[in-house]
């Protein structure tokens, strides 16, 4: 998803393989991915797409961090102190 320079289906099919995935996520890995998706700065082929272009990827950081979350809300329950 971060070597794509053109917003379209390339990136939207990306989302959809962060949304299918099932984890579990390893809290390390997943911080410097939602980081590097977050923080990453690659121009689009055209200016006028940058808005959908940092969409989907703020929309796949979102989708990685609700997944690890309901892990640990799973973890939690399943474990109480």
């Amino acid at each position: 998803m971060l070597r794509c320079i053109d917003p379209g289906e390339a990136m939207l099919a990306c989302v959809d393989v962060i949304e299918a995935m099932q984890g579990p996520f390893e809290p390390q890995s997943l911080k410097r991915n939602v980081c590097r998706l977050l923080n990453h700065h690659h121009p689009v082929v055209d200016s006028s797409m940058q808005l959908q272009h940092e969409l989907f990827r703020t929309q796949a950081a979102y989708t990685l961090l609700g997944k690890y979350f309901t892990q640990v809300d799973k973890q939690w329950t399943a474990n109480p102190l």
